[in-house]
């Protein structure tokens, strides 16, 4: 398990918040999730996929259903998804409320 996310390394400037994590195409950084947990069979796997799903922003969970991956994210409203073995046979159903 790895997490990915801006909730330690970030700054607010001018009611915008930006964080460590920088598109490689645009130089800007990433502002759609706060964090991004994900379950594979090794920790390389979860790091790289947790931090891709961040760089992709609204279709982070998109690549993460199509790899299969069990993930618990937070968006930049505070609202979570997730999928996790139960999911699966569900269909891939996120389950979104909002984080405290």
């Amino acid at each position: 398990m790895a997490t990915s996310g801006d909730y330690e390394r970030y700054f607010e400037l001018d009611g915008r918040r930006y964080c460590h994590i920088l598109h490689p195409q645009t130089g800007q950084s990433v502002s759609y999730w706060r964090s991004v947990s994900v379950v594979a069979p090794s920790a390389l796997v979860a790091g790289s996929c947790a931090t891709i799903a961040m760089l992709k922003q609204e279709e982070g969970l998109a690549f993460l259903q199509s790899a299969g991956l069990t993930y618990l994210a937070v968006d930049h409203r505070g609202d979570l998804f997730r999928r996790d073995d139960s999911d699966h046979q569900l269909g891939s159903e996120h389950i979104a409320t909002r984080v405290v």
